[in-house]
């Protein structure tokens, strides 16, 4: 393990299970899952940023460290739930947004 910090992505095309105050996703590499795994070593997140790339999978992009503070101000925290979760991975919906974006060339894959 670092010292100091870790930079951290982890690809993923499952839809993950998150209700604020409950039980959370923590036996996949959920965002729960390597925060716990670093933070038993000392790490603290510093940089929390999912990606959610039309057609496929999510993206989690992590900077943790083990002195925080030296990071203070340099990069936005982002709260889990504003995280892609992969809700419509699977769904209709989700589809229908991959092939306007491949068909019309749109700038976003938005909703």
């Amino acid at each position: 393990m670092s010292r100091d910090s870790i930079v951290f992505i982890v690809p993923f095309v499952q839809s993950v299970h998150y209700e604020e105050g409950g039980y959370s996703d923590y036996w996949r590499m959920t965002p729960f899952c390597i925060e716990r795994i670093f933070c038993e070593h000392g790490f603290k997140p510093v940089y929390r940023k999912g990606v959610d790339l039309p057609g496929s999978s999510i993206y989690y992009l992590y900077v943790l460290s083990k002195h925080p503070e030296r990071h203070a101000g340099s990069f936005k925290l982002s709260a889990f739930k504003e995280l892609p979760l992969g809700e419509d991975i699977y769904t209709a919906g989700r589809i229908k947004r991959l092939l306007k974006y491949l068909w019309f060339r749109q700038d976003e894959f938005g909703r």
